[in-house]
């Protein structure tokens, strides 16, 4: 089983934290979020030493995994960071940085705080469940939405021209109609 650390930005290939900081600038103002940092971080085969695991940041990093096993970010809401895996897609971690934004901006809503245990657990577990399910997908359809930014972002650092496919652009409106140009 892979563990997780965290690894210094400059092992991270330039486009991806690029487009990384593109998609935090986008979110960051689009979600009113006031601070909003991108850390890294890297699958290791080596087991983790006992000393790591009060690692807070490190505990955090494994003990949450993806829906297939895996972990692509995480978001960090007391100090407002954002965790991405450091061998992402620029796409993927334009997708990422999106996806776990969004979340961090839940934090910030009185109409997502979690909810609150009473006398009665299963009630509880049955409302927490509900809660944790709606908060995926609305971070998923805010990931969606953002998909084609994340694209265009991507597309910025293809590795070279001829890989890039076509992007369809807004061309001014002429009216009250609007046309669709590739590029």
């Amino acid at each position: 089983m892979q563990c997780y650390r965290p690894v210094d930005h400059a092992i991270v290939p330039r486009a991806t934290r690029v487009a990384a900081e593109h998609m935090r600038y986008q979110v960051r103002a689009g979600l009113r979020l006031a601070k909003l940092k991108i850390a890294w971080f890297a699958a290791s085969e080596g087991a983790l030493f006992e000393e790591e695991w009060a690692d807070p940041i490190i505990c955090l990093l494994n003990t949450h995994r993806g829906s297939a096993g895996d972990l692509c970010g995480l978001a960090s809401p007391e100090a407002s960071v954002v965790w991405c895996r450091s061998d992402l897609t620029p796409q993927m971690v334009a997708e990422t940085v999106a996806y776990e934004a969004r979340h961090l901006w839940q934090f910030t809503q009185k109409v997502w705080a979690p909810p609150v245990a009473g006398d009665d657990p299963v009630a509880f577990c049955s409302a927490w469940d509900e809660w944790y399910r709606r908060r995926e997908i609305d971070a998923e359809a805010y990931r969606q939405r953002l998909a084609p930014v994340a694209q265009k972002i991507a597309q910025g650092w293809s590795p070279s021209p001829l890989a890039r496919t076509p992007v369809l652009r807004e061309v001014s409106p002429l009216g009250s109609r609007r046309r669709l140009l590739l590029s």
